[in-house]
């Protein structure tokens, strides 16, 4: 989970990917989902530790939305069909305050409500 050579938030979960799933052994049955940007990317790391399946989503690789290199935002992601598909426990959403506030992330996280 935290990769100390590198730099920033790549150090957690080593950088960002439109779905990451770790299971742990932490044996509870709890489930959690995160949306996330980068800075949610250290919380996933405390979630190891207390859930024993983590979901990690980047919210800006669905619905549009052109961050990183993987899948370009041409998949439409549901939380309601995650959810159903998963079962999740727990569901957080995590974003640095300046990035949700401008009006395409507010977009790509309201598709995934809608």
């Amino acid at each position: 989970m935290i990769y100390p050579p590198a730099k920033s938030y790549s150090c957690f979960i080593e950088g960002d990917y439109p779905l990451e799933v770790f299971k742990t052994n932490v044996n509870n049955g709890k489930k959690i989902c995160i949306i996330k940007d980068s800075f949610g990317d250290a919380f996933a790391t405390w979630a190891v530790n207390n859930y024993e399946e983590v979901y990690v989503i980047d919210y800006r690789m669905f619905n549009g939305g052109t961050y990183g290199d993987y899948g370009s935002g041409k998949n439409d992601f549901k939380i309601s069909d995650f959810y159903n598909f998963v079962k999740f426990d727990d569901l957080v959403i995590i974003s640095y305050p300046v990035t949700v506030s401008t009006g395409s992330s507010v977009q790509l996280l309201t598709k995934m409500v809608n």
